[in-house]
């Protein structure tokens, strides 16, 4: 629901490249003054282009595909790190050892840690690889956002003309 759209909004901001829907719907806003009527339908305009986004289940899908592609880009970076593993166990001995001991506690630890050298950037080029796919990602939810603003702006203009037509008829 609202979540998508905040979620839009959210990363064109993040990403510094788009602004949000309101934004693009209501750009021709910040260059003239508009009267009553204007805001109005202006107001129209963008609650309708906020319900289509909110309802959008191709718009939801696209923002999913991003989580996808981002959790992706985290595994594939996940071997430029190094690892580290460690494991303990406890050992109680019980018996007679001398005349003063009836058992003997023994504790042993290992910790190991690994890193592999991308001697030939196998790994690096995986991670751009994913990172490259997040950006298309982004790129394709960019795209679905405008288009369904496009048909939003040119089905209500078209409204409003035929509205026009009929109070002329």
């Amino acid at each position: 629901g609202s979540k998508c759209v905040q979620q839009v909004v959210d990363e064109t901001t993040q990403a510094g490249k788009y602004a949000d829907a309101r934004q693009l719907v209501n750009a021709a806003e910040t260059k003239t003054v508009l009267g009553p009527a204007q805001k109005k339908l202006s107001a129209e305009l963008d609650g309708l282009m906020t319900e289509a986004m909110t309802a959008n289940q191709d718009l939801a899908a696209a923002i999913a595909r991003i989580d996808q592609a981002r959790a992706n880009a985290r595994v594939a970076g996940a071997p430029l790190l190094p690892t580290l593993d460690g494991s303990g166990s406890p050992n109680r001995t019980y018996g007679q050892l001398d005349e003063n001991t009836n058992g003997r506690n023994s504790y042993q630890g290992l910790l190991t840690t690994n890193y592999e050298l991308d001697i030939w950037g196998k790994n690096a080029a995986g991670l751009q690889s994913a990172e490259a796919g997040v950006s298309s990602s982004v790129y394709d939810r960019d795209a679905i956002m405008l288009v369904l603003q496009g048909d939003v702006a040119i089905t209500y203009v078209q409204i409003l003309a035929f509205q026009g037509r009929l109070r002329i008829a």
